[in-house]
């Protein structure tokens, strides 16, 4: 005859087992979204950089007063990018054109900045390029001014 029992003990452990697991099992998950979260983070963090074939920026910078010629050169070339110019906010454009010549306030926050392309007294000869930004300040226009 056979007698088969159940200890008490068996159960016990079988239940702390699975709660010990199950703990474990969402500790694990927190831990590997926690790290996704960080790499995402630090990735998200990298800064944006846009390269431009048609101008170098330390150039134009270079040329403020636009007597050089140099703005006067490049700004046609540069219009088939200006597409790279929408969407950046205020300080990114100043790291690529310089501080503008001139910054003009527009109604609901909105303003304009603007860089002189061409190098005379008159200003009905004067030819502009004019930055418009949004009430976010991020760039959402880009236009040349004869």
């Amino acid at each position: 005859m056979k007698i088969t029992t159940k200890s008490n003990f068996t159960g016990q452990w079988e239940r702390q087992f699975w709660s010990l697991h199950k703990m474990m099992t969402k500790n694990q998950n927190s831990v590997h979204f926690g790290f996704l979260l960080l790499t995402l983070s630090i990735i998200s963090c990298q800064p944006n950089t846009i390269s431009f074939n048609s101008f170098e920026p330390e150039l134009w910078k270079a040329d403020a007063q636009s007597c050089k010629g140099y703005r006067n050169e490049v700004i046609m070339d540069m219009e088939a990018e200006f597409d790279q110019f929408i969407g950046m906010s205020e300080t990114e454009l100043i790291t690529y054109l310089g501080s503008p010549d001139k910054t003009l306030l527009y109604t609901r926050g909105q303003k304009f900045f603007s860089y002189n392309i061409n190098c005379t007294k008159e200003a009905s000869a004067k030819s502009q390029l004019r930055v418009r930004f949004s009430a976010l300040d991020y760039v959402n226009e880009v236009l040349i001014l004869d």
